[in-house]
């Protein structure tokens, strides 16, 4: 039997949902308006930056026993500190592991990658050969190009034009897309209808708190604040009488908890995020829900509420970003198989609990 296999589209990004690219020959300028805007925005925004060095470059120093260990052969090396981390290969990283290795900053600025589909501005050089190069090669993506001259002059193709020393211009533009993307990051709702039940001997969802219901009263909460809303379930459970009428999304990741259910519905929708509720937390309203859209921080792979006295984050009352599904395949391979896992070990904007027992 022959199938036919589609082909992988990868996760749309080079290195980061959120990332820009400042392209042109040695001399422009792209470092000092990528290390200037590092400045301005790095007190509001957590930033990543990658240079591409065609040249080649060597991190290490001679005499050190990282230099030692990497001269003597060996092929990969780690070295951790109290405040760094650090990581150096002796042969290209991966595609994969290019896609993950900086998901944790809330945006990523990069010097190079001209010839790739990452949203560019191009910085024009004194003699204008980037220019040539553009018209010749028709680079993907170009937010516009950045001089030393006041004025932009007639061979731009109307792409916009920004001054190299007004870096609030270029700054602006960059926080515009970043908030038209996450405009278009649609927030769909996920019950989690609490597994097996094997103690309790009955389903969960069933149990009345709320004069429904648990699964149809959360499916209700959901609603009011989320696009979609799905019931995240097994496929047996599919035809029982109290998932009738409800969009369902049938658990493919099976015996592992919650965190099969989130990613079935992360591979059904990747480009949403999710705000995921238990049917076992039955005294969630509309107000906890309300206040995890309203604090929702897009950037950051989650936004969630920590659960007081022990200060760990509840992950099935959580809004999950997009961006979190690389961590929780990660977390799988390594053996974790709670969202907990995940959340604990991921850049996430909290929210402390007024009253503790909201969500026993």
């Amino acid at each position: 039997m022959r199938h036919k296999y589609q082909k992988d589209k990868g996760p749309g990004w080079l290195f980061h949902p959120f990332e820009f690219a400042f392209c042109g020959y040695s001399g422009s300028g792209k470092t000092r308006v990528i290390i200037t805007l590092i400045r301005n925005l790095s007190p509001k925004y957590k930033i990543g930056f990658v240079k591409h060095n065609v040249h080649g470059f060597e991190m290490d120093h001679k005499g050190k026993d990282t230099y030692l260990a990497m001269s003597s052969g060996a092929s990969s090396l780690l070295i951790s500190g109290q405040f760094h981390f650090a990581e150096i290969h002796s042969n290209p990283v991966n595609i994969i592991r290019q896609n993950i290795s900086l998901l944790d900053a809330d945006l990523l600025l990069i010097e190079g990658y001209k010839n790739s589909n990452v949203p560019k501005f191009i910085l024009v050089d004194q003699k204008r050969r980037i220019l040539e190069e553009f018209h010749k090669y028709q680079w993907k993506n170009v937010l516009g190009f950045v001089g030393s001259q006041k004025n932009a002059t007639k061979d731009l193709s109307g792409y916009p034009y920004y001054y190299k020393e007004d870096i609030t211009g270029i700054q602006n533009k960059i926080l515009e897309i970043i908030s038209e993307r996450i405009r278009n990051i649609h927030i769909f709702g996920l019950v989690l209808t609490g597994g097996k039940s094997a103690q309790m001997k009955r389903e969960k969802s069933t149990l009345i708190y709320h004069e429904d219901s648990q699964i149809r009263y959360c499916y209700q909460l959901l609603s009011k604040l989320c696009q979609k809303v799905y019931i995240s379930i097994r496929e047996e459970q599919a035809s029982n009488d109290y998932c009738h009428g409800l969009p369902q999304i049938h658990d493919q990741f099976l015996g592992m908890g919650p965190i099969g259910g989130i990613l079935t519905a992360m591979v059904h929708h990747p480009n949403a995020a999710w705000l995921v509720l238990g049917c076992d937390l039955p005294f969630a309203d509309l107000g906890i829900l309300t206040r995890l859209v309203q604090e929702r921080n897009p950037l950051k792979m989650a936004t969630a509420y920590i659960q007081y006295p022990d200060g760990f984050p509840e992950p099935l009352c959580t809004l999950y970003e997009p961006k979190i599904r690389p961590r929780f395949f990660n977390c799988l391979g390594l053996g974790y198989t709670t969202p907990l896992k995940a959340l604990m070990n991921a850049e996430i904007q909290t929210i402390t609990l007024r009253d503790g027992d909201e969500l026993i």
